[in-house]
């Protein structure tokens, strides 16, 4: 029987879809029964047993923290990741043994249990792939909890829905670990305090889904790793891949496709004395310090605009810099942010030798075309921000979108 979504904070207790622990017995012996691994806690299991991935199993760190779990006597909660994430059982682990002999096989029968439960208890609520809901969804069933807490993902990483959907084509190309780090800022995930996170499976793909390139499997490592980290987790370890080949369940709800490769990189524009041209600058690409105009790396800001400032001072054109910010300057209490991030880049660009007054600068704020509320429906769309916060250079009067286009 599904549960419904705990109200943050407040563990909710669900009975599990299978009794993990029927059939354990108590068994007589000599010798005593060996020590816990560690003191009794929580440990919260997220199993993405969906579409697009193989089934899940509990592999290399995984296996081992559900196994410390299992012999520390942990409560252990099972959630699912789909689009709409859900506790799907809740057990106290407990099971009477005087023997090492008989601890190790009540342990192992239980392990089994929770093998057979990743796909048969815990079941996709509807299509799509949260998972970051689904790690919110943990940390919030952690929070309060006694004894050591653990956080157990095993999903391939490649959500699809959400705040942090990666089915656009340019969402991996926006910085990891400035996406990570805006949403974290920006209370887009539940603390991770004090928790130790192991997540294994990334990447791992079934049809139609395809493994991701080299780069941005990459990328989707640092992004997860970012987002625990940034949350305050205790420990982290990531792990890609590791799941025997296979076809998800039969009958699951549908999950789009993430795109394996990068989309063909934009020919760098060549500027002329007559034609408008356009070139936006991401805020992850020249990089500003939070509600700042200060380049959080002034060495990658000046590698990035290099390109940029020959173009310019080879054509001899002139160029409009228009600052643009993700939410109304009012409230990041700054009016003139958008305006001086554009003056940043336009001091920069004269350090590299553009001539001054060729470079006008304005701040637009939020008020340009195509912008889009990153915190619209309550939750925090760090990839949006993202897209939103720019500086856009106008060469030859250009009227320039977003995107550069």
């Amino acid at each position: 029987m599904k549960s419904p979504t705990p109200r943050p904070g407040r563990p909710v207790a669900v009975l599990a879809g299978t009794a993990l622990l029927a059939g354990t017995a108590l068994l007589a012996g000599c010798g005593g029964p060996p020590p816990p691994p560690r003191d009794a806690g929580t440990t919260v299991l997220v199993v993405g047993n969906r579409n697009n991935m193989p089934k899940p199993v509990l592999v290399g760190p995984a296996r081992t923290a559900i196994e410390t779990a299992v012999r520390s006597k942990d409560v252990l909660y099972l959630v699912s990741v789909s689009g709409e994430p859900q506790i799907a059982g809740q057990q106290k682990i407990d099971y009477p043994c005087k023997t090492k002999a008989v601890c190790d096989d009540a342990a192992h029968e239980i392990m089994g249990k929770i093998d057979a439960a990743m796909t048969k208890t815990v079941q996709p609520a509807r299509e799509e792939a949260d998972l970051l809901a689904a790690v919110s969804l943990a940390a919030d069933t952690l929070r309060g909890a006694d004894g050591p807490k653990t956080l157990v993902v095993v999903d391939n990483g490649l959500q699809t829905t959400g705040q942090l959907s990666l089915v656009a084509s340019d969402a991996l190309e926006i910085d990891p670990d400035a996406v990570a780090s805006d949403l974290v800022d920006n209370h887009g995930v539940s603390t991770l305090e004090g928790v130790d996170v192991v997540m294994v499976g990334l990447n791992a793909a079934a049809s139609p889904q395809r493994a991701l390139s080299p780069s941005r499997s990459d990328r989707l490592r640092r992004l997860w790793t970012a987002v625990f980290t940034d949350a305050k987790a205790k420990s982290v370890v990531v792990q890609a891949g590791g799941f025997p080949q296979s076809d998800p369940v039969s009958g699951l709800p549908s999950v789009s496709v993430v795109p394996k490769d990068d989309p063909a990189p934009k020919p760098t524009p060549t500027f002329t004395s007559d034609t408008p041209t356009c070139v936006t600058l991401r805020e992850d690409q020249v990089g500003f310090v939070k509600n700042e105009a200060t380049f959080r790396d002034p060495g990658k800001a000046r590698s990035f605009l290099k390109d940029l400032a020959g173009q310019l001072l080879a054509s001899g054109v002139s160029a409009v810099l228009t600052g643009t910010t993700a939410i109304p300057e009012t409230k990041t209490g700054d009016a003139r942010l958008s305006y001086r991030r554009a003056l940043a880049v336009r001091d920069e660009l004269v350090a590299l030798g553009v001539p001054v007054g060729r470079l006008r600068v304005e701040g637009v704020g939020t008020d340009f075309p195509g912008y889009v509320d990153p915190g619209a429906g309550g939750r925090w769309n760090p990839i949006v921000a993202m897209r939103d916060r720019l500086v856009i250079v106008r060469v030859n009067g250009a009227l320039c979108p977003p995107d550069g286009a």
